[in-house]
C-alpha cells in the first residue's frame, strides 16, 4: 500500500489546481485516470499474483499490461476528512495453476472490476494518517481460452460459473481486500 500514497496526494493537489483554474471535473478525472492507470501498469508488470481457491492453486499474471490494462476514475469526492473514489478497470490476464496438485490448468481471460472506496484522513499529534477501505466491488470475467483440451469449448460455461461464484462471495471478497488495507502515515 505504500506505493499508493503518491497518487492519492496528487489527486488532492490536482483537484485543488483544477478547481482554482476553472478546469472541468472531467479534466480532473481524466488526469487522475491516467495517473492511476500508469501506477496499475507498473504494479502489475511482470508480477505473478498467487491464489488458492478450493482445489485450484497457482498464479495470475497481467498479459501485456501496457496495452491491455486501463483504469478510469469515475468519481472522486473530498469532503472534510473523507475522500471517496469509484474506479473501473479492465485488463487481460493469464491464470496458470494446478487442480488437486496434479492437473495443469492454463486460462486466458479478460477481467473487469469496479471498485468503490473511501479513505479517512486523521491527525494524531503532529502526524497525519490515511485509512483506506473498499466499500463495494463488482467483478466481471470473460474466459477466452482454457487448457487442458478437455475444458476447451467450455469457456462460456466457465465464465458464468466464475461470475456466479464472485457474486455469491462478494462480501468475503471485499472483506479479504480490506484485510490488506492499512492505516498509513502521510
Amino acid at each position: 500500500m505504500e506505493r499508493l500514497r503518491p497518487w492519492m496526494l496528487l489527486a488532492v493537489l490536482f483537484g485543488a489546481a483544477a478547481h482554482a483554474s476553472g478546469a472541468s471535473a472531467n479534466d480532473f478525472l481524466d488526469s487522475l485516470s491516467r495517473i492511476v492507470t500508469r501506477e496499475a501498469r507498473k504494479q502489475l508488470a511482470s508480477k505473478k499474483l498467487p491464489f488458492k481457491v478450493g482445489p485450484l492453486a497457482g498464479h495470475i499474471q497481467a498479459v501485456e499490461p501496457e496495452r491491455t490494462l486501463a483504469v478510469e476514475v469515475k468519481q472522486f469526492e473530498l469532503a472534510n476528512d473523507l475522500a471517496g473514489v469509484c474506479l473501473s478497470g479492465a485488463g487481460r490476464f493469464q491464470l496458470t495453476g494446478k487442480v488437486n496438485d496434479s492437473v495443469d490448468v492454463v486460462g486466458l481471460f479478460d477481467a473487469r472490476v469496479t471498485i468503490a472506496a473511501e479513505a479517512m484522513f486523521t491527525k494524531e499529534g503532529n502526524e497525519f494518517f490515511v485509512t483506506p477501505r473498499i466499500t463495494d466491488v463488482e467483478l466481471g470475467v470473460t474466459i477466452l481460452e482454457v487448457l487442458p483440451a478437455e475444458l476447451a469449448g467450455s469457456e462460456e460455461f466457465l465464465t458464468s460459473l466464475v461470475v456466479a461464484v464472485c457474486n455469491k462471495n462478494k462480501t468475503a471478497i471485499v472483506d479479504e481486500l480490506n484485510k490488506h488495507m492499512r492505516k498509513q502515515r502521510l
